[in-house]
């Protein structure tokens, strides 16, 4: 079967109109499909950019006014990111800043690499690891609760009350504190559709991986997170750091105060390079080929956990996903306030980060962190997909079926129209292997997301079967044509060269 003509027509009928149209005059140009659900583009390669050049230079005096209307303190450090290139900076970059709550996302590292190196589960029980642990939970028949998993603790799906003690300060007795936390009672059901958000969680998840290390907290992320990114300027000791930066307007310098045994909660310092490498870790996957974390772990870490009613907010492991306004995007984010501010932030399909610390904490970085996504993305958008349309785009002449035409339009992702004379198909392409140029055909580009699920799984691409829903690109030597491929349909299409 060449192809499916049946299948078309049955997706014609369930699918939004204007999708699959019948009798239709070939095409001169390719109309891009109107999607509720556009698909991410194939990753490409992609050189430094020219920071110098005239498109650039406009978008960095634009994240200078940013800053100017933000009302940014002179104590502050700032930078943003695509993948390893620096794009923009201002402040000290190598000035001490408290991190505050964005500790809690190394302490949940440190539970990711353990459970990578295959010493814990994230779902353990807390008891296991810190068996004095109870709390009195009046949401089940077994009112005291010893069933509290790691990952709970990381999502702040646990119910756990926000502090252990008064002021956040508990001392260092850790038997003290536990045997406070068992008089206390849970604020919520554990894995409640609302979340609640939990300084003690993450203290507990410190303290429960450090019991199985052996080693405190403080020196393990110090001997397995910072030194292998570089990270030479970071810590865990705040109160070792005489040098932190100054709070504004007075300028004068602070003292770090440690939150003794709710540290890993809350007592990280860091400066606005080490958060860079950082930052490149997630981005990248690793660091100079150092393999701290796999991709796919760091893709579990930050995927959504829970999502809150306007479905625009909700968290990950940790960290905390946001939507910016009257925008697509949604950001995934961890702030941190403590005598300083900070807030780190990215873009997964963009590649892009932004790193904000301020010593003051009246600035409202979120939205300040936002107003430079809103500038950045459409430009790196603009440059990918330039990018995919060189690599991928043209119009491919299958014999005997006519022809196909591949293109790629930010917001729309890559796609191709197929035109037989009296049928013209639209359908987006998922990458499925960028290094093997391989996709999945998605015909639903006017439906939900949902319906994309639904397809992709629903026509696999078995081998013999006429429906599958694989193709790829085959790139032959310089000069010789470009070919696209569907083997379910026995398909090969020759790239019309003029």
């Amino acid at each position: 079967m060449k192809f499916n003509l049946n299948l078309l027509r049955l997706l014609s009928r369930m699918l939004p109109f204007g999708m699959i149209a019948d009798k239709i005059d070939k095409p001169t140009a390719i109309a891009p499909p109107v999607g509720k659900c556009p698909l991410p583009l194939p990753i490409v390669p992609l050189g430094p950019y020219n920071l110098s050049s005239a498109p650039w230079t406009a978008i960095l005096q634009q994240l200078n006014l940013h800053l100017q209307k933000a009302e940014m303190p002179t104590s502050h450090s700032v930078i943003a990111l695509h993948g390893n290139q620096i794009l923009f900076t201002s402040g000290d970059l190598n000035a001490h800043f408290r991190l505050g709550s964005i500790t809690k996302i190394f302490t949940g590292m440190g539970a990711l690499i353990l459970r990578e190196q295959g010493t814990l589960s994230l779902d353990d029980a807390v008891i296991k690891y810190l068996p004095e642990f109870s709390i009195q939970n009046p949401y089940a028949e077994n009112y005291y609760n010893n069933d509290i998993t790691l990952r709970q603790l990381m999502a702040h799906t646990s119910g756990l009350p926000r502090e252990a003690c008064p002021l956040i300060f508990c001392g260092n007795d850790e038997a003290e504190v536990l045997k406070g936390i068992s008089e206390m009672k849970l604020v919520v059901p554990p894995w409640s559709s609302v979340p609640a958000y939990s300084n003690l969680g993450y203290a507990l998840l410190g303290h429960a991986w450090e019991k199985l290390t052996g080693t405190s907290w403080s020196e393990w992320l110090g001997k397995e997170v910072l030194i292998p990114l570089g990270m030479e300027r970071s810590g865990m000791d705040i109160e070792a750091v005489k040098d932190l930066a100054p709070t504004s307007p007075d300028g004068e310098l602070i003292k770090g105060l440690s939150l003794q045994w709710v540290a890993p909660a809350g007592d990280m310092y860091s400066t606005a390079i080490d958060l860079s490498k950082f930052l490149s870790l997630i981005l990248n996957g690793t660091p100079s080929g150092l393999p701290i974390l796999q991709e796919a772990t760091i893709a579990e870490w930050t995927r959504p956990v829970t999502l809150l009613p306007d479905s625009r907010t909700g968290f990950a492991l940790g960290w905390e996903l946001i939507g910016i306004p009257n925008t697509p995007y949604m950001l995934i984010t961890k702030s941190g306030l403590w005598g300083h501010k900070s807030h780190i932030a990215f873009h997964p399909p963009t590649n892009i980060g932004v790193i904000l610390l301020a010593g003051d904490t009246a600035i409202d970085l979120i939205s300040l962190g936002s107003n430079f996504f809103s500038t950045l993305i459409p430009i790196v958008e603009n440059i990918h997909t330039t990018a995919v349309r060189n690599l991928y785009a043209g119009t491919y002449v299958c014999p005997s079926v006519g022809s196909i035409t591949v293109d790629a339009i930010p917001g729309s992702g890559l796609f191709f129209a197929q035109d037989r004379g009296t049928v013209t198909a639209y359908a987006n392409l998922l990458p499925k292997n960028t290094t093997e140029n391989s996709f999945w055909v998605s015909f639903v580009t006017a439906a939900d997301c949902l319906a994309v699920a639904w397809q992709i799984s629903s026509f696999p691409h078995s081998d013999g079967e006429p429906d599958g829903l694989e193709v790829f690109f085959e790139f032959q030597k310089a000069g010789s044509p470009t070919l696209f491929h569907w083997p379910s349909n026995n398909l090969t299409c020759i790239k019309d060269k003029s």
